[in-house]
């Protein structure tokens, strides 16, 4: 009787192989998973901001209407400006790509910029504007949360990193 060792060298790489493939594809599909949950997380923040930045703006509209007389001519500038903030937060695309990513991160910084001004310029009219946008820069980790990083750290500023 002659026995063949070598099968039974084949057959231990052979397990070795389909565990390797097995732990392979879990990983792909748990990274896929994670994936999927990373990005509805982060449109959720951006779009939740954006969403309170357009009802600051709806709101300091109606305060300058109902507060300021129409040949104001600093409220009316003011409404102006208003009214192109409102267009930029309505007009963001929702679609996934780089490019929007990319665009967004701007539109952002010029709306939080801008609504600085114009708080400040709303504070020094002394119509009833309270100093609520002082720390625009903050708002993502005031109303959207922390985000936990692969690291373990957590990022207070979502736009970091993302695109």
């Amino acid at each position: 009787m002659d026995f063949d060792l070598d099968d039974v060298l084949d057959l231990e790489s052979d397990f070795y192989e389909e565990g390797y493939n097995q732990g392979l594809n879990e990983t792909t599909k748990q990274e896929y998973t994670d994936g999927k949950e990373y990005g509805i997380q982060i449109s959720f923040q951006r779009f939740l901001v954006m969403g309170y930045y357009r009802s600051v703006i709806e709101h300091w509209k109606t305060i300058l209407l109902a507060k300021t007389t129409e040949n104001d001519r600093k409220a009316s500038t003011l409404l102006n400006t208003l009214n192109k903030l409102a267009y930029l937060v309505d007009n963001l695309s929702f679609e996934n790509t780089e490019e929007n990513g990319l665009i967004y991160d701007s539109t952002l910084k010029k709306i939080k910029y801008k609504l600085r001004i114009i708080n400040t310029q709303l504070i020094n009219m002394k119509i009833g504007i309270n100093d609520n946008l002082r720390n625009a820069g903050t708002l993502l980790t005031d109303i959207g949360g922390r985000l936990e990083i692969d690291n373990g750290s957590s990022s207070t500023d979502v736009d970091n990193g993302m695109w």
